[in-house]
């Protein structure tokens, strides 16, 4: 695995492509995990249709790797296309 740390507790790195390979291998969600210190981890998320997730205990950031859509957050929708990055409060509910 190329995580690697260079010094302890300090700078990350993941390799793309093999967080993608690993989408659907730790749960049956559609996530791959890629880095992961304390609280803060990294996923990569292909969203089902219709994508069912629900409110989360933390804020998210998500970057649309390729597409466009409608990002809808509680009641209010966002258009979206690939390089957008979408956030989305703690204890809202994001769907794409």
């Amino acid at each position: 695995m190329s995580q690697e740390k260079t010094t302890p507790n300090k700078g990350l790195v993941s390799n793309f492509q093999e967080t993608v390979d690993k989408i659907g291998t730790h749960s049956p969600r559609p996530v791959g995990l890629g880095l992961a210190h304390g609280a803060m981890y990294t996923l990569i998320y292909r969203p089902p249709n219709p994508d069912d997730q629900q409110p989360h205990e933390q804020d998210e950031l998500y970057i649309a790797m390729s597409g466009s859509g409608t990002f809808v957050v509680d009641d209010e929708r966002h258009p979206f296309g690939t390089g957008d990055m979408l956030f989305v409060p703690a204890h809202c509910r994001p769907s794409l």
